[in-house]
């Protein structure tokens, strides 16, 4: 080893351990890569990098790495202080994962002499290694042909020694994570909207008492989300919040050119509107239901749309920022191929600023991005575009081959103040039969579609690398365009529903939307899972026809109506906003398809930056000790160890802090752990918020510990194989455990027994025993369990007359109420006749509510799998009911003949409750 290495290698013992040795160093030059490559950890051209292979005997087999250094800082760097302050960049393991390509560059270089004072360039040949790891790239040049033939060498004999072994884990290489430089968050960092429901604590390493797991790793990311959520909390970095309106469009224009008044579409508020057919709005739906298509999705979409604490924002205003999305511009072959003629875009952002009319002037086209077809265009208003920053685009092609432009998607992202919005404009794949071709368009377009650099510079169409940010990674993503999602019926089907006489029923969107390929490839989680759409009150959007044969309603007859045209949206839990409008135009007929809109109203925010970061620099150096002095002691204090919840009902949360001191003078990171491999970290009753933070010195944090007995952990409290009793055990990161013991007297209830239980019970559940002799042997003492008969009783006396029974929620108040007298036997707290109209409603609904969750809490289904595929295949009635009598104890055939009994009647009085939906949600839950 030359003088030089000998140098270079006392540099490198810096960072090594005791089992850690150098087998090879190779000085080299960074290259600036292609768009494609890794450039993040490149300075700029002909940076001066140090490579090493370092193997560790630290476990059973020898494993390698390369590890690489770089300058701190590269300004005015000269070749007689490249040996100083070099830091770790990154650490490749030697696997088959790592990719190492030679070649021979033509150009002559000087050659890398790090001996000072030896400047005289040496004309030698220029070698270039390349190192692949994953979708990372590094390039580098070096003269030294020995000394890279012994650092390949060296890298391939470790590979294979890794190949060959199945005991390597890299763990020794975990520490080298500590060397990383703590980055301060940026100012309203942008979350990735895949994640913000995930909590942080999941991607924590295995660990359980007595075994850390990665302390390293961990402490990283407890510090990241640490840093993370003082921004998210620090209200004081916030100067105002502007509630802005935002109106998308999306059109499938079939090769036209505006021939028509776009103001409909654009300005619909000030334009006259030709009759619409509007279908009856879609009520409120039980989530219980298999088969209300988009209700839980709806209702949680309402409820995320946080309109009450958005500030005042008109919606029938001017909106200050357009964002038009259209499909088939140019259905030309030409165009197919690839087309950078923009006069197509020119006619319709003409058109559009037609449609503005007196207002035009107050607005100004900001961006857009054409590929092929494809084109969205963001118009925005004047005094609107001072406060626009980091404007970006981005566009996939998925069609012929799976590059070309006919079918795939345009994106533009913008920061409004300081909040960002990325809006992506698509058009999947076509045809009925089609759906896994779309979900799978969707899935290509989520994965490629990346913002790499600001708009006017080229961006990237291929896989994102490693300095791309996704689309997923903003404040709200907006998705539309033509998705050409159909409807799984019949033409003639589809066509009667709209018409509204399919076997003289009244027209309800769901038996529609029920069938939407959309709605379906949400519920299902194959595409736009966690995505919102507004409620859809329109006919279907798509196909109408001139000069064809059309239906009553407009419809080409050769094409199945369907909704393809949508507007869907994800946003973080941190911004405000409201969804006002979702409309097709009907008026506009120059195409195949109809115009789609969506109003919506976001507040957006603008911070004092200087403020900002003077705070959070100030937690920085709080917390950069953990990372930099691994000898440094956290001291923790837990105040109270011993937690007593007192009495515990079924689906009453109670709460308890629990406070966190730190007496130390290093900062504290802490996580919870369990007591064993097979244990959990925390009892199915029992959770806790946050499950991981920071305590800075002499600062005091409290933990909420809550108690909820629901129907996963009641059955195994109800026969006492569990217990209200847990012990928390709460790790200090390079310091010790502590230890919180939390118990409850658990108040037993009938919810979470079999119903086997139940018929053997003298008396009710909180005033009796549970029999120690099985059912088998045991004998029933009720025909069937009497808390279900006083539910099923009461309804039947009370709420025959109730329209949506079971569709509708009642009050959770009144649910506790009812509950704790079929626990207690004691009598029913109510009396209908005394209530009002509008108070017997909703204990009604209550009541029905309470029958759901009971058989939601069974520990087994009433009907067993195997009885159910037996009866889906009988046709005969009677048969069937023979086949229940046969096979079913005499008190679950009590059950199931009440309930049908009910629903019978129910059925019989002539009132206006959704009797299919009433069936569906009782039997969904009765056989589950």
């Amino acid at each position: 080893m030359g003088y030089d290495d000998v140098e270079i290698e006392e540099i490198l013992h810096q960072y090594l351990g005791p089992l850690e040795s150098v087998k090879s160093i190779l000085v080299v030059r960074a290259i600036s890569s292609g768009e494609h490559e890794a450039t993040s950890m490149l300075v700029g051209d002909d940076v001066i990098h140090i490579l090493a292979v370092v193997s560790s005997t630290d476990s059973i087999e020898e494993e390698g790495s390369v590890f690489i250094f770089r300058p701190v800082s590269v300004s005015h760097q000269s070749e007689s202080d490249v040996l100083t302050n070099y830091q770790l960049r990154a650490t490749l393991p030697l696997t088959n994962d790592l990719a190492i390509l030679m070649a021979q560059s033509r150009s002559r270089s000087g050659t890398i002499d790090l001996r000072r004072g030896r400047n005289a360039p040496i004309v030698k040949p220029l070698f270039i290694l390349t190192l692949s790891y994953g979708n990372r790239k590094w390039t580098f040049s070096t003269d030294s042909s020995e000394n890279l033939r012994i650092f390949v060498s060296e890298c391939r004999r470790l590979i294979n020694t890794a190949s060959s072994s199945s005991r390597v884990d890299f763990r020794w290489l975990n520490k080298y994570q500590s060397h990383r430089q703590l980055q301060v968050p940026t100012l309203f960092p942008r979350p990735d909207l895949r994640k913000v429901r995930k909590p942080s604590h999941l991607d924590l390493s295995a660990s359980v008492a007595g075994q850390p797991g990665d302390e390293d790793a961990d402490l990283l990311l407890i510090i990241d989300d640490w840093l993370r959520s003082h921004v998210e909390e620090d209200k004081d970095v916030y100067i105002e919040e502007h509630p802005i309106r935002i109106r998308l469009g999306t059109f499938n224009v079939n090769g036209k050119t505006p021939s028509r008044d776009l103001a409909p579409w654009i300005r619909p508020q000030h334009s006259k509107q030709a009759e619409k057919v509007f279908l009856p709005p879609l009520k409120a739906i039980s989530p219980i239901s298999l088969s209300s298509f988009t209700a839980s999705d709806y209702l949680s979409a309402q409820s995320s749309t946080s309109g009450d604490e958005l500030p005042f924002c008109d919606p029938r205003g001017e909106p200050d920022i357009y964002v038009l999305g259209f499909q088939e511009l140019d259905l030309s072959t030409e165009a197919l191929l690839i087309s950078y003629n923009t006069v197509r875009e020119d006619l319709w952002v003409e058109a559009i600023f037609a449609a503005l009319g007196e207002v035009r002037g107050e607005y100004t086209k900001l961006i857009s991005k054409q590929l092929v077809g494809m084109l969205v265009i963001c118009i925005v208003r004047n005094e609107l575009v001072k406060d626009i920053t980091d404007i970006r685009t981005s566009a996939i092609g998925t069609g012929l081959m799976g590059v070309m432009g006919n079918k795939g998607a345009v994106a533009l992202r913008l920061t409004v103040y300081s909040t960002v919005v990325t809006f992506v404009n698509a058009h999947l794949a076509a045809f009925d039969e089609y759906t896994d071709r779309r979900n799978a368009d969707f899935h290509d377009l989520s994965r490629r579609l990346a913002f790499v650099s600001p708009a006017g510079t080229p961006t990237s169409e291929e896989t994102m690398d490693q300095s791309a940010e996704s689309i997923f990674q903003s404040d709200v993503l907006f998705w539309m365009g033509d998705l050409n999602y159909r409807i799984d019926l019949p033409d003639a089907e589809v066509r009667q529903l709209i018409a509204g006489n399919l076997q003289t029923r009244k027209y309800d969107i769901r038996d529609l939307l029920s069938q939407d390929q959309l709605t379906k490839a949400r519920l299902q989680g194959k595409a736009f899972e966690d995505f919102i759409e507004g409620e859809i009150s329109d006919l279907p959007s798509y196909r109408f026809s001139t000069g064809v044969a059309t239906d009553a309603n407009g419809y080409d007859m050769k094409r199945r109506p369907a909704w393809t045209d949508r507007v869907l949206y994800r946003v973080s839990p941190r911004t405000c906003h409201r969804q006002a409008k979702y409309t097709v135009h009907p008026e506009l007929t120059m195409s195949d398809h109809k115009p789609v809109s969506a109003d919506f109203c976001i507040a957006t925010r603008r911070a004092d930056e200087s403020g900002y970061y003077s705070e959070v620099r100030r937690m920085v150096e709080h917390v950069e000790e953990l990372i930099v002095n691994t000898d440094s002691t956290p001291k923790l204090k837990v105040l109270s160890s011993e937690v007593q919840f007192g009495d515990i009902w079924y689906k009453r949360k109670a709460a308890h802090p629990v406070t966190l001191q730190n007496i130390g003078k290093v900062a504290c990171a802490f996580r919870f752990v369990s007591s064993g491999e097979n244990e959990s970290t925390f009892a199915r009753w029992l959770s806790a918020e946050p499950q991981m933070g920071i305590v800075l010195p002499d600062e005091e944090l409290s933990i909420s510990l809550t108690v909820c007995v629901d129907e996963t952990s009641a059955p195994g409290l109800n026969t006492g194989e569990a217990e209200l009793q847990h012990t928390l055990i709460l790790h200090t990161l390079r310091g010790k455990d502590h230890f919180i013991v939390v118990s409850g007297n658990y108040k037993r209830t009938c919810f979470g027994n079999d119903l086997a239980t139940l018929v053997r019970l003298p008396g009710s559940v909180r005033q009796s025993s549970i029999p120690n002799e099985s059912p088998e042997r045991a004998k029933a003492r009720t025909n069937a369990p009497r808390e279900v008969m006083r539910l099923i009783n009461w309804l039947m006396t009370n709420a025959t007359d109730i329209p949506d029974l079971f569709v509708s929620h009642g009050n959770p108040q009144m649910e506790d109420s009812i509950r704790e007298s079929l626990d207690t036997g004691e009598d029913f707290d109510f009396d209908a006749s005394q209530l009002s109209e509008d108070d017997r409603h909703v204990l009604a609904l209550s009541f029905a509510d309470t029958l759901l969750q009971f058989f939601q809490s069974l520990p087994s289904s009433v009907i067993p799998a195997s009885l159910q595929e037996r009866c889906a295949l009988i046709t005969d009635r009677d048969e069937a009911f023979e086949v229940l009598s046969s096979e079913l104890p005499n008190y679950v055939l009590n059950v199931w003949i009440s309930l049908t009994a009910f629903l019978h009647y129910v059925a019989q009085q002539g009132t206006s409750i959704d009797q299919e939906k009433l069936n569906e949600n009782i039997k969904a839950v009765v056989l589950a």
